[in-house]
This record gives structure tokens, sequence and C-alpha cells, in this order.
């Protein structure tokens, strides 16, 4: 009886584990990834993602007051209120279309876009805006603001029928334009925590929320003979303009101080087509990290398109230079440069004249 049993277990054994799938490379498609997990200030919402090589990824919700537990198939990028009112979050295209797209070589402009979903929890209600460019929450309130790609309708032709031509028709009309100018912009909504209608912006091509929420920096474009972009401040409860810097034919990179009394960004003033560039390259011969006869092709490339370019060599030393009369001597260099042609100041004979190999060892050219 007991060699009975034993061979019986035996059997058991090898038959739950023949069962088992084999671990082999097709396995890692399917195996899951926990990642970007969040949790609440007070602790009441959780969120978490579970991911996978080649699929759609699950959005997860935990609110502990209710014990409630959600999974939201494709959804990412979960967003929670700072006072825990509300829960945001981006539903993807499937992985499969987005797949078959880049294989049969589609435009990205033609692919299915993102979808963004606010969930407010008080008033259990759920808003849903397609077409998602941009998605921006502020750091210390429960304020959303997000880009929507907008492109306003195409005004109909209306033409008279046969018989109204012969009874003095008139033509009506047409209907003024919501926006007369061409622009790449898009729509822009702010939203509030517990608002149930949206306030909207248009011709914007990208913004900056503050972090207390209170205002919303924003650059609107416009084509007239030249491209024409205009940094704005509003506030987002209403949208009323607080501010507006003269425009500029580029403008880029809206950042707001951590105390909210700040706005910095990029503009250039250059309104030529082909942009013009000044460039100064260290290349030294002992650099462990970038081939240093790279910056060689670099500089040689720019001189014969007649571009305005110096390089700098320090022999024997590194990719950061480890010497302290080299490090002494570019500072110098690089000071001079940037005043030449930001402060107006008149350019160092190592500009205006070179410094050739045969001689930088004899003397400087800084004057």
């Amino acid at each position: 009886m007991k060699h009975f049993i034993l061979l019986f277990l035996l059997s058991f054994s090898f038959l739950t584990f023949a069962q088992k799938p084999s671990l082999d490379y097709k396995a890692y498609d399917t195996w899951k990834r926990l990642e970007k997990e969040q949790i609440s200030k007070t602790g009441q919402i959780v969120s978490y993602e579970l991911t996978v090589l080649k699929g759609n990824p699950v959005l997860h919700f935990y609110y502990a007051a209710t014990q409630k537990h959600d999974s939201i198939v494709r959804g990412n990028a979960a967003l929670l209120a700072s006072d825990e009112s509300y829960v945001a979050w981006k539903i993807s295209p499937d992985y499969d279309t987005l797949r078959k797209r880049e294989l049969d070589k589609v435009d990205k402009k033609k692919w299915p876009k993102d979808s963004l979903y606010i969930y407010h929890l008080a008033q259990d209600t759920i808003f849903k805006f397609d077409k998602l460019k941009q998605v921006q929450q502020a750091e210390e309130a429960p304020v959303l603001a997000f880009l929507q790609e907008f492109s306003a309708k195409k005004v109909e032709k209306v033409e008279p029928k046969k018989i109204e031509k012969y009874l003095f028709w008139k033509k009506p009309a047409p209907a003024p334009k919501v926006n007369p100018y061409k622009t790449d912009g898009n729509r822009l909504l702010v939203y509030t925590a517990g608002q149930s209608t949206f306030a909207h912006l248009d011709s914007i091509t990208t913004f900056a929320l503050s972090p207390d929420g209170a205002k919303i920096a924003v650059i609107q474009q416009r084509k007239v003979k030249l491209d024409s972009m205009q940094v704005r401040i509003y506030q987002t409860k209403d949208l009323q303009l607080l501010k507006e810097f003269e425009a500029q034919p580029l403008v880029s990179d809206l950042n707001w101080s951590p105390n909210n009394s700040a706005l910095t960004f990029l503009y250039s003033t250059d309104t030529s087509k082909v942009k013009n560039m000044q460039l100064l390259i260290m290349a030294n011969d002992r650099d462990g990290a970038v081939p240093w006869y790279q910056g060689i092709e670099l500089y040689t490339g720019m001189r014969r398109l007649g571009k305005p370019c110096w390089m700098l060599n320090y022999n024997g030393d590194d990719h950061n230079l480890t010497k302290l009369a080299n490090k002494y001597d570019l500072s110098i260099r690089m000071r001079q440069f940037f005043d030449h042609y930001l402060m107006d100041a008149p350019a160092p004979k190592w500009m205006s004249e070179g410094r050739p190999a045969t001689i930088k060892d004899k003397t400087l050219l800084y004057e």
C-alpha cells in the first residue's frame, strides 16, 4: 500500500509540473510590470499601472474611503488632485492599431490620438476630451489645463437653386470667422475642481501653469506675413488677461518660479527663414568620451558653409578640463565670445584674427 501511495504522489507531481508552460523568450511579451505608483496627500487614493512589453497597459485606482478598486484598460499617466477631489488619466489608442499604422508607414499626424478623462469623485461625473496634445496639473492646487487638437469648421458654400437665380436671389453674407488668422496652435481648456463648464483659448501652442494654479502663461501663435508668437498671462479661474508681452518671431520654454512671482521664457527676434548661428567648439586631443577629430569635422564643415565658427583645442586635456590653467583660459574665451554677440563688445584678436596652433603657446590674444 505504501508503494502504491508513493507511486501515486510521484505521478501527480509529474502531471502538475507538466501542465506549467515552458519559460522562454516568448514569455517576455506577457510579463507584467508594476510602475508609476502614486499616493495622494492623505493616502485616500492610490494609482499604479500594469504594463507589458507588447500590449495595452492597465491603469488601477484604489479609493480607501469606499474601498473601491477600478481598472482601466489602455489607461495611463494618472493625475491625482492635490485636494483629492478628482482623478484624471489618459486613454491611449490600442497597441495593435498603432503598430499596424507604424508598419503601414502612415503619417503620424493621421494616427489616432490620446483622450483625456476627468472623474470628479463627489459629483460622480466624468468628462472626456478627444485629441489630447498636452496636459499639466498645478503642483499646489486642484487645477488642470490641457491642449486639445482643434481645427475651425470649414464654411459651407451656399449656392442658389435654378429657380432662385431668376427670383432676384441674393447671396447671404458669410458668417464672421471665429479666428481670422491662420495658426498652428490648438485649443487650451482649463478645469478647476467642481466646475461643469470649461473656459478655453484658441491658437495656443504651449502653456505653463503656475505652481499655485492661480495663473497660466500661454504662447499664442498667429501666421500673418511671418510667424508671430506672443506670451500672455491669464487668471485660471476666468481666463482674464493679466499681462501680455510684445509678439516675437519665435518663443519657447515657459517656466514659473517656485514662488509664482516670476515667469521666464526664451525668444528670438530673428525673422530670417534661414537662421544664422555663431558656434564655439572645444575639442581636446585626449578626450576620452568623444573623438576629437569629430570636432575638426564640424569646424571644417561650418567654415566651408561660411558660418562663423571657432574651435578651441587644449592639448593633452580630457573631455572635462582637468588642468587649472585650461579651465581659466576657457572661462575667459567663453565670456569674450558671449560678450561680443550678446553685449556688442568688440571681438578679441583670437576671434577676429585667429590664433593658429603654431603660435598658441606664445600668445593668448585676449585683447
